[in-house]
């Protein structure tokens, strides 16, 4: 992956907490986390993800990311770059939305 930093952190919304990963998915059961190791994985229907980079999206209040059914995958993307501009447009989008309802939106992010 010489080349391709991979992306973790989360969205501070007052007092939730959205966490996101961005992954590269290698078959139907493993992927490589953003640190560079590599994970087996399940999703909600049960099925295997195809191979690509995705944006990993677990549910506010998460305090230990698994990669089970717990997770909400979006992708596949041909490259790390692809996953990491979806992941802005979410995060924008969702700070537009929280901005306009009147709340509290303060974006934190790590790249290793």
């Amino acid at each position: 992956m010489a080349g391709h930093a991979l992306a973790r952190g989360g969205w501070k919304l007052g007092i939730i907490m959205a966490v996101y990963e961005i992954v590269r998915v290698l078959d139907q059961r493993s992927l490589i986390d953003a640190e560079a190791c590599e994970r087996t994985y399940a999703t909600r229907a049960g099925e295997g993800l195809t191979p690509g980079y995705y944006v990993v999206i677990w549910p506010a209040g998460t305090r230990t990311p698994t990669f089970d059914a717990s997770a909400e995958y979006l992708g596949p993307f041909p490259a790390a770059l692809h996953a990491k501009l979806k992941l802005a447009q979410y995060l924008e989008t969702f700070a537009v939305q929280r901005a306009a309802a009147g709340k509290n939106a303060q974006r934190f992010d790590a790249t290793y």
